[in-house]
């Protein structure tokens, strides 16, 4: 195995002994670091054979590992850049060298926080992406004012030194009341620096352009942004692009009996709808589950298949996590596997990896799988054991 695949393998093993050593921890905060650990496996598993030897690197840290004391921190996302590891959070960034180590040049002491809010006002970022050599960091900021809740949308950009582009939105940060309440779910950004976002407003999927400096593109629409309404409710709003330049904006509604329905629509980069696409423009699928709460988490796309995660809960006994693949070529579902754990997954042009945890009670060993398979589902046989590798912390 190749030196930095094996460095990875660190930062999973000790997330993991924090995990375990901190019995305290509230539950979401323990998926939220077994979410960042599942990255890692993806990130360091998904070039692998099954001829490679899984053993911690020695000239790591300390035989190893590494841990980091008197650190308040929990990680829902990694991004590894030019050699440098991207810790990020809700409201803030960690950045350390190849070996591990605080880069205490960015923001302060390693840490980069990103601008106080007013106290009644809290920032919930939920994505880091990094595109066209600068750092993005999506999200909401949640407010009450006179009992009156409500959330904006915000855009932070910045460098990989941890400072704010002051020519982007207010200071580096670009917050976008559209009236009501909005969410980001993803952004797509262009050689050129302008944005296109989708996400919700109102129960409404909606997409919107912003200029390269942060700013609504008023041109895209004269609101300011496109609404779905074909459709009474609608979430989420996940914009994909494609290889021709168009995009897919993906979400959910429930329909008049309680059933999740997956609606995906086709526009072009004027935001005008391909009428040719699915039935006059949309395309729906009802998801397995019936009657409930449904969610979508992340979606992907290559050769023209949605690959999306969705969580159905009926009940608090009752809930998983699927993975399903859309063939946009007959409109058809071609897999719906149902892992039930939380997951994470990437795409790439050899296959699906998916990587999760096999959860248990404390005291227990639990272990990280992850698996492999084709573009269309089926499970590669020649990864590793099976299609299977176990890594037991």
């Amino acid at each position: 195995m190749k030196n930095h695949q094996l460095k990875n393998v660190i930062f999973d093993t000790l997330l993991n002994v924090i995990v375990r050593l901190i019995p305290s921890l509230a539950e979401p905060l323990k998926k939220t670091i077994i979410k960042l650990i599942s990255i890692f496996v993806i990130l360091l598993f998904s070039q692998l054979t099954t001829s490679q030897t899984y053993i911690l690197d020695s000239t790591f840290g300390n035989n190893g590992q590494i841990q980091y004391n008197n650190i308040t921190f929990v990680p829902s996302e990694v991004i590894l850049c030019n050699n440098y590891y991207y810790y990020f959070n809700y409201g803030s960034i960690i950045k350390t060298n190849y070996s591990g180590q605080f880069q205490n040049s960015f923001g302060e002491n390693g840490i980069m926080t990103f601008p106080s809010l007013p106290s009644n006002q809290s920032l919930s970022l939920n994505k880091l992406i990094y595109t066209n050599t600068a750092f993005y960091a999506y999200g909401n900021i949640n407010y009450d004012i006179n009992g009156v809740k409500s959330n904006d949308i915000i855009i932070y950009k910045f460098n990989e030194s941890g400072i704010l582009d002051s020519t982007f939105g207010s200071n580096g940060a670009a917050r976008i009341d559209l009236g009501n309440k909005e969410s980001l779910s993803s952004i797509v950004v262009k050689t050129d620096g302008s944005i296109y976002c989708g996400g919700t407003r109102s129960d409404k999927m909606i997409y919107f352009k912003l200029t390269s400096q942060g700013v609504l593109d008023y041109t895209f629409d004269t609101n300011g942004y496109k609404t779905i309404t074909n459709y009474p409710v609608s979430y989420f709003g996940y914009l994909i692009p494609n290889e021709n330049g168009d995009y897919y904006l993906v979400g959910l509604y429930r329909d008049t009996n309680a059933y999740g329905i997956l609606i995906t629509t086709k526009v072009n980069e004027n935001g005008v709808v391909d009428t040719s696409f699915g039935n006059n423009g949309y395309f729906s699928y009802q998801v397995e589950g019936g009657i409930g709460s449904h969610e979508i988490s992340d979606v992907q796309y290559y050769q023209n298949k949605l690959y999306i995660k969705h969580y159905h809960a009926f009940s608090a006994y009752n809930s998983g996590n699927n993975l399903k693949i859309i063939d946009l070529n007959t409109e058809k579902s071609i897999y719906d596997e149902s892992p039930y754990n939380d997951f994470d997954f990437i795409v790439k042009s050899d296959g699906i990896y998916i990587a999760m945890e096999n959860y248990c009670y404390r005291p227990c060993t639990g272990s990280f799988t992850l698996s492999k398979r084709n573009l269309n589902g089926v499970l590669d046989t020649t990864f590793h054991n099976n299609g299977i590798f176990t890594y037991d912390f």
